[in-house]
């Protein structure tokens, strides 16, 4: 069996992969994804490297987003999506898949479409709480939907939708490395600071005013994503961190990327996550009990972060932010709450039972999927 994976959404699309491959029958896999986050910055993505790491060939699509900011490239949109298209289709007669697996976002749209014209099975993943524009429309050509939360199933086909939960990477779900050499040892309460895969310029930029305070009170440990041609987060953060007084600046490690077994160590550690509330980052959470401040991301579509927040907010399980209300006071203040209450979070969360067999489930449907073709 050969599947192909678009990964709009990488780290479940990650998870499902690594599942795949500790098969006692491992399907062959070709993954197909982006080299830059935000084509305009140039924001180098994970995906290829992550894939490399996994042994699993990659190739590169290029596809226009569903918002164009102007009117010129609102034009060129639809010839852009053709040749999006017929790209889609050239990958599925190279590499024959079994099926496609998506895990939404811009890229799979184009993709499905060549695939359903080929008479490639596709199947789909909606993680979050709110089903997403793509997946919407990708539901329609493909063979099984699976979903995330069970109140996202209503937005789908009834015959042909599964509730699966979110497949969770192994080391989120049983760490077992030591900690992370490059952390120093640490006399003060544990802060993982993260804006998702590509990183948060509004993070970033409070954090680096709160930074005197922070590390005052606590060991700060920041994902800050890759640099792009506008911004080099990591240098202008380590120049903050440098102003520290000496006795702070060992109180503050940032880094491009945390892997996903570091990840999982940093999460049982922390008093405080402070986060997007993206659905995996979410869900982690939840499989973790890590106890997070949620900053959702306003321009979601859908206002689907606000919703997947609202999701532990609501069960006492993390405190909100929003966006609108974030500088280096709410933030210091906020942090301080969570990290002084952290106790208390953890046990609302062991209140939520979470599905921690996504990927299981996922590749169940998959295998189904293949075998009914």
């Amino acid at each position: 069996m050969k599947l192909a994976v678009v990964g709009g959404h990488l780290t479940p699309a990650l998870a499902l992969i690594e599942y795949a491959l500790a098969q006692p029958q491992p399907p062959q896999l070709v993954f197909i994804g982006r080299l830059y986050s935000q084509q305009r910055g140039q924001q180098p993505a994970h995906e290829a490297a992550q894939l490399a790491r996994l042994g699993v060939p990659f190739e590169t699509f290029l596809s226009p987003r569903w918002y164009q900011p102007n009117l010129v490239e609102a034009l060129t949109w639809p010839w852009l999506m053709a040749v999006a298209v017929i790209q889609g289709w050239v990958l599925m007669r190279r590499h024959q898949p079994d099926a496609l697996v998506s895990f939404g976002g811009y890229l799979a749209a184009p993709l499905a479409l060549a695939a359903w014209l080929r008479g490639v099975p596709i199947i789909t993943h909606e993680q979050t709480s709110v089903a997403g524009s793509t997946n919407r429309l990708v539901s329609k050509l493909a063979r099984q939907v699976a979903v995330a939360f069970p109140q996202t199933a209503g937005a789908f086909p009834a015959g042909k939708t599964t509730v699966t939960g979110n497949p969770i990477r192994r080391e989120i779900l049983s760490p077992v490395r030591a900690k992370p050499d490059w952390l120093p040892a640490r006399h003060k309460p544990l802060v993982l600071i993260t804006g998702g895969n590509q990183g948060s310029l509004t993070l970033n930029t409070v954090v680096m005013r709160s930074l005197p305070t922070l590390t005052a009170k606590f060991m700060v440990v920041h994902a800050c994503g890759n640099s792009t041609t506008r911004s080099d987060y990591r240098a202008q953060l380590e120049q903050a961190r440098l102003k520290l007084k000496p006795a702070h600046r060992q109180s503050y490690v940032v880094r491009p990327w945390i892997e996903a077994d570091e990840l999982g160590w940093l999460y049982r550690r922390a008093k405080a996550v402070v986060t997007r509330a993206g659905a995996n980052t979410v869900w982690e959470l939840l499989v973790a009990k890590a106890p997070a401040l949620l900053v959702p991301l306003p321009y979601a579509k859908h206002d689907e972060q606000l919703a997947n927040a609202k999701y532990l907010v609501d069960r006492k399980a993390a405190r909100l932010l929003l966006q609108k209300d974030l500088n280096a006071e709410s933030l210091v203040t906020a942090v301080q709450d969570v990290a002084t209450h952290h106790t208390s979070i953890k046990r609302y969360l062991h209140n939520i039972d979470v599905p921690t067999d996504g990927s299981a489930r996922l590749y169940q449907v998959i295998i189904e999927s293949v075998v009914s073709s």
